[in-house]
């Protein structure tokens, strides 16, 4: 019998998210021994990293179609304190095709998107009248993809 246990050691939320741009993703490296998959990546200057610890999340639904199953992925999240400079950075990614490597408060590094489903980029200027309300721009990466985000090993972003 297969059991799945109750993990008390799981904490939620992203710690860090990079956009990779499809160009600068060489490889899927997997050693199937050991069950480890490893992105090879190049040109790392045309990489945009968002630190957003804790104030991001990844939510995966899987469904199931005609053609097989299908995982619905997105990662959304804020950019606190609007300014034209990151106002600059969201806008450039709008439009583009994006892999995203993103590390859990786990410290695990997942994999979303796809070379052929990769993920697409949006995001939202929102501001309230609460001290809660922030001003602040939501992002998401998104994508329906044939396979669920893949658990990778990252020697160093």
């Amino acid at each position: 019998m297969e059991k799945i246990e109750f993990g008390c050691d799981n904490l939620g939320g992203i710690a860090k998210i990079y956009a990779v741009p499809i160009s600068s993703f060489v490889k899927m490296q997997r050693n199937w021994s050991l069950g480890i998959n490893r992105a090879i990546l190049q040109n790392r200057e045309n990489i945009v990293e968002f630190d957003v610890f804790r104030t991001a999340n990844y939510v995966e639904k899987m469904s199931q179609t005609d053609a097989g199953q299908a995982y619905e992925q997105a990662i959304s999240g804020i950019v606190t304190g609007v300014d034209r400079a990151k106002k600059v950075i969201l806008d450039s990614l709008c439009g583009e095709s994006w892999l995203v490597i993103w590390q859990d408060v786990n410290a695990k590094w997942w994999l979303s998107g796809t070379e052929d489903v990769p993920m697409s980029f949006s995001y939202e200027r929102a501001t309230g009248t609460s001290p809660a309300d922030a001003s602040a721009m939501r992002f998401k990466f998104s994508a329906v993809c044939a396979t669920a985000a893949e658990l990778i090993e990252v020697a160093s972003m």
